[in-house]
């Protein structure tokens, strides 16, 4: 769900912020990270549940 926007922002040169799954296939994934791949492109995967109860018990 976030490739279009996501390969929209960088080609218009900001640095992009994402909520994991960058993509839900891979092919996105690659597309996304071919772009970033330009020189001045940033891209952060965030892993927003990364400190929720449920997560940790997980670990």
């Amino acid at each position: 769900m976030h490739t279009e926007h996501t390969l929209l922002t960088l080609e218009k040169g900001y640095h992009v912020l994402l909520e994991n799954p960058m993509a839900n296939r891979l092919t996105d994934c690659i597309k996304i990270v071919q772009k970033v791949e330009e020189p001045g492109r940033i891209l952060e995967v965030s892993h927003v549940l990364r400190y929720a109860d449920f997560f940790n018990y997980l670990q």
